[in-house]
């Protein structure tokens, strides 16, 4: 057997030969589930909004920027990778979660071949296949999130670790090319890890412990001085280069400092977190749901349950791999540790999930070898049917909740529905540069393109006393904020409080969204030398079904009655003026035809009026020369010669008589 196996389990059933003569049935069933939860779809949530909001603002060209929060503790490998995709195909959803499921495919890959190394082939198909059907990775490889990403750098610089081992364990081959693979694997997978998430701390601290105990103990210690060497100058590399601080300062991110301060009440949070990781998260994360009988929980006391049993089994698997490799051992115990110091989340545990079910079945093997032989395949068969059991159920429940509305139980908080819609709300209410304190603000502020903040982003941990929190506030100027404050809950519960002892006060409604409220709010600075704390809870807090002064709104009944009644009082004043104005309308224009009809008569009667002539005064020719015309005619009818004397003298004659 080679020596890269020398730790491979000897196991003699009927079992292993069928897994590995059906293993295309199982790749097949892992497909098949795949593709049932594959939709393409955003499954909302505040770590993925804080991840596509820096990678919006990045593409946008704004920067490393998404409130105080996310800009500070965010690691930058997932929003540069999202603001690529979003360059190429916009703000769609699919592309990422198509990378994703990439990455889970790598996974997948890099689990096989690194179990393959050390173990059988029908532990390393097991191991595979156990690994794909985890509920929450399955879940995982459908979210916007870095648990995946980190989690393929972590096997794939594993995977480069075993293969540069055997490389140099080869001293009869020293062709160089066998050691570029390696290399590149060490690299890549260590550098992808570093970018992703916090939790490359705990996977450098083991890498190091390791490296210097093989320094010192041996043997081959070129192995050990090339992977320190390597794991350095990334390490340097990502924290010169690192958007969330200035300069080389490794220690000034978020998360840095969060798990700076939870050490300086180690003993509380351990004493909390213990229960809850071996009672539901690890249990969650391992098996996809919790045991029967469950632990009794009291103020003073607790009687583990068959939950807390299981957690234990699992744990003591991950130390069998000790004497295959001391790493995967550290890497699962300071996962631990590293949870119970500051927080339990079953996904935080996906990040080891491979080690975690390679320990179990060696677990397994290892009461197999213990029992009659004719146990040993039902001992195989429970452990195998346990793990996959419970799993496919929880396959089962991401598959609906893939095709359906992301449904949220009650203790999420807000239903992310709302979320989205008021995030429309205030996009189109609320003007650019203010800021709105908000439940799920990272989802709302990705939605509504504003500055949504949380209690993280208005309340720093440098404050450190919160009997300041209101002035701190008030010198902020925030004027937006939502309500109810039931809504604000774990991680903002203070802001909870500050709306229940009237420091965040509602002043005016602007919109409502299912049972979320949008105001504008005033912050109430309490007297001087007086705790806010110890101010009375309000009575009448302001819900979507109050007014801001604390009053009963209305039932809806009533609101529609009220709103037709407006409107028809709204009609008849409409109608009003519109006839008022049509009165007013009807008289101008009769004035306007009362005048035309006044012009054309004036036209027309200056038109038809005859013209008037002056008379000059007559004078004795005048008067002459007119009854010499008259006679002449009357010579003329009587047959006279006007051309004779007698005539002549006739005509003085008569002139003289006229």
């Amino acid at each position: 057997m080679p020596d890269h196996q020398e730790a491979a389990p000897k196991l003699q059933a009927p079992l292993v030969d069928t897994i590995v003569r059906h293993r295309n049935v199982l790749w097949g069933i892992l497909i098949g589930i795949y593709a049932l939860a594959f939709t393409g779809q955003w499954r909302v949530g505040r770590d993925s909004a804080l991840y596509r909001g820096l990678a919006h603002a990045l593409a946008s060209g704004r920067g490393y920027t998404f409130g105080e929060f996310g800009s500070r503790q965010v690691y930058p490998g997932l929003p540069v990778l999202l603001a690529g995709l979003e360059k190429v195909f916009s703000l769609a959803a699919w592309p990422g979660i198509l990378v994703m499921h990439a990455m889970a495919l790598g996974c997948l890959i890099f689990t096989y071949k690194l179990v393959r190394l050390r173990y059988p082939e029908w532990l390393a198909i097991l191991v595979t296949f156990v690994v794909g059907i985890n509920g929450w990775f399955i879940e995982l490889t459908n979210e916007l999130l870095t648990d995946i990403p980190f989690l393929l750098g972590l096997l794939a610089a594993l995977y480069g670790w075993e293969r540069l081992r055997i490389a140099l364990l080869d001293d009869a081959n020293q062709d160089r090319k066998k050691f570029i693979r390696p290399l590149v694997y060490l690299i890549l997978g260590l550098a992808l890890a570093a970018v992703m998430r916090p939790t490359f701390w705990v996977l450098a601290i083991a890498w190091v412990m390791v490296c210097i105990w093989g320094l010192i103990a041996g043997p081959k210690r070129k192995f050990y001085a090339i992977c320190l060497g390597i794991l350095l100058v990334i390490w340097l590399v990502v924290a010169l280069l690192d958007p969330r601080i200035r300069g080389f300062n490794p220690l000034k991110g978020g998360y840095e400092q969060d798990a700076i301060r939870s050490l300086e009440q180690v003993k509380q949070n351990v004493r909390k977190n213990i229960p809850d990781m071996t009672d539901k998260e690890l249990n969650f994360s391992f098996f996809g749901q919790r045991w029967w009988p469950t632990a009794i929980r009291r103020p003073h006391l607790y009687i583990p349950g068959m939950t807390d049993v299981m957690s234990v089994l699992v744990i003591v698997g991950a130390l069998m791999l000790w004497r295959v490799n001391p790493l995967w051992t550290l890497l699962v115990l300071f996962t631990i540790a590293v949870t119970l110091v500051m927080t339990v989340v079953p996904r935080y545990y996906i990040m080891v999930l491979p080690l975690l079910v390679l320990g179990w079945f060696l677990l397994t093997i290892k009461i197999a070898q213990l029992v009659p032989r004719r146990w040993v395949e039902v001992v195989l068969i429970v452990s195998i049917a346990i793990v996959v059991g419970m799993n496919f159920t929880r396959a089962v429940r991401v598959i609906g909740e893939q095709h359906a509305w992301n449904a949220e139980s009650d203790e999420e908080g807000p239903k992310w529905e709302y979320v989205i819609d008021m995030g429309k709300r205030v996009n189109e209410l609320v003007p650019q540069g203010e800021k709105v304190i908000a439940p799920g603000a990272s989802i709302m502020a990705f939605v509504s393109d504003r500055e949504c903040v949380m209690q993280r982003d208005i309340l720093p941990a440098t404050i450190k006393s919160p009997l300041h929190y209101p002035e701190h506030l008030a010198a902020l100027g925030i004027r937006y904020a939502v309500f109810p404050s039931r809504l604000y809950r774990k991680g903002d519960r203070v802001i909870r409080d500050l709306m229940d002892r009237r420091v965040i006060v509602p002043t005016a409604r602007i919109a409502k969204e299912g049972d979320m409220a949008l105001a504008t709010i005033e912050i109430k600075v309490p007297p001087p030398g007086v705790d806010w704390r110890k101010q009375p809870l309000t009575t009448t807090p302001f819900t979507v079904k109050s007014t801001p002064g604390g009053t009963t709104r209305p039932s809806a009944k009533v609101m529609v009655a009220k709103k037709h009644h407006a409107a028809a009082q709204k009609k008849v004043l409409a109608d009003r003026k519109r006839a008022a104005l049509a009165k007013i309308e009807k008289k101008k224009r009769e004035e306007r035809q009362l005048a035309a009809a006044r012009a054309a008569a004036k036209k027309r009667h200056a038109r038809h009026k005859k013209p008037v002539t002056t008379t000059a005064p007559v004078s004795l020719n005048d008067v002459e020369c007119g009854n010499t015309v008259i006679l002449s005619v009357l010579a003329k009818d009587l047959g006279l010669d006007c051309g004779t004397r007698s005539f002549a003298s006739t005509l003085r004659m008569t002139a003289f008589v006229v």
